[in-house]
């Protein structure tokens, strides 16, 4: 049997298109979705107040939030207020010489998350990278995170470090 060529055109772009990476629009309710999900999947510090270490830790009293090059909304910030650790656009911190962010209002130190490149793959699956910089000279890790909906809640599934300073 042979099939027209319009529909095994259709078909082909079809299953390319579900294995691409589309990128997502800042402004839309699925990309703060996802930046939440992965936020919140982040911002687990361990239980130290290590100065060195390349992560969260106890020593960061502040996170300061940048998504893909911009602070967040106050719509989004909102959605973050039952996190332990107060979070703050990047914009109200301040980088000193020793290399490490501080609150512009509080004075305490903080850590830098920056949450870019979000991407849904075909209706359930996505990806983003993140970039956590707990503050010092050499510190800092990259990693791209991995999501799964499943009745409409996203959760990270995987996380592949992509680099470490």
């Amino acid at each position: 049997m042979r099939y027209p060529a319009p529909l095994f055109l259709m078909v082909a772009v079809g299953l390319t298109c579900c294995s691409c990476h589309t990128p997502l629009n800042p402004a839309s309710s699925r990309y703060a979705d996802i930046a939440e999900t992965v936020f919140r999947y982040i911002a687990q510090p361990a239980p130290t107040s290590d100065e060195d270490s390349h992560g969260l830790t106890l020593a960061h009293k502040v996170y300061f939030l940048q998504l893909d090059s911009h602070d967040p909304s106050p719509g989004f910030l909102d959605r973050l207020r039952d996190v332990k650790v107060t979070v703050r656009p990047l914009s109200l911190s301040v980088e000193r010489e020793d290399c490490r962010r501080y609150d512009t209002k509080t004075g305490e130190r903080g850590a830098a998350i920056y949450i870019y490149n979000i991407r849904v793959n075909g209706g359930h699956g996505a990806r983003a990278e993140a970039i956590i910089a707990p503050g010092g000279v050499l510190r800092g890790s990259g990693s791209a995170y991995y999501l799964k909906q499943t009745g409409g809640k996203w959760t990270v599934v995987g996380a592949t470090v992509r680099s470490v300073s």
